[in-house]
């Protein structure tokens, strides 16, 4: 798979996922946010070929701030669910224990088979598929149906208080536009 490609389905991997077609969180809203990171990360790596993935790929597909994906992946390392291998110099490979296959298993929703099918999609139909979803989050975000702390908080792409006299303060790149709603946003 080219890098064009694999950042192609990486967008559409996390615009899917912005939209709850993926990954559904099953725990109770009151969990940290490693624990449910922890749960993604399991998830993910289920999701792809062979059951393991490289790690930069993993942070890119999960999208949260490093320090975030450094608590849930230690956690996960510490529950034996992933083990890690360095098949070349200066890269690590996330693999999923006999633990954490079981876990991911029984974590995984009927709509994960969405990623895995449009791996087998032509190259015009997953821009195609990319570019609707850009749309989709764009309405939402638009309509104030994407909340903040539901979605954004932890999220690579979301810059807090961007624009801090507007009526849309924060700035989302993944669809490269501004959003409101001025809650306050913990750190």
């Amino acid at each position: 798979m080219d890098g064009q490609s694999r950042d192609l389905l990486t967008s559409i991997y996390n615009g899917l996922a912005d939209l709850g077609l993926l990954h559904s969180n099953q725990e109770a809203p009151h969990d940290p946010p490693e624990i449910h990171l922890a749960h993604l990360i399991l998830i993910t790596i289920h999701s792809y070929p062979g059951k393991s993935i490289p790690q930069c790929l993993l942070m890119k597909l999960v999208r949260v701030t490093p320090r975030l994906f450094d608590h849930a992946h230690s956690l996960l390392l510490h529950q034996n669910e992933v083990r890690i291998e360095q098949p070349f110099p200066g890269e690590q490979t996330v693999h999923l224990t006999e633990t954490g296959l079981i876990h991911a298993e029984a974590l995984e929703t009927p709509s994960d088979w969405l990623f895995r099918q449009i791996h087998h999609l032509d190259h015009s139909l997953q821009e195609a598929l990319h570019q609707a979803l850009v749309t989709t989050i764009r309405q939402k975000q638009q309509a104030g149906e994407i909340g903040i702390d539901q979605l954004c908080r932890y999220c690579t792409h979301f810059s807090p208080f961007l624009f801090p006299s507007s009526v849309q303060p924060h700035f989302c790149a993944y669809v490269n536009a501004p959003f409101g709603e001025h809650a306050l946003i913990d750190n």
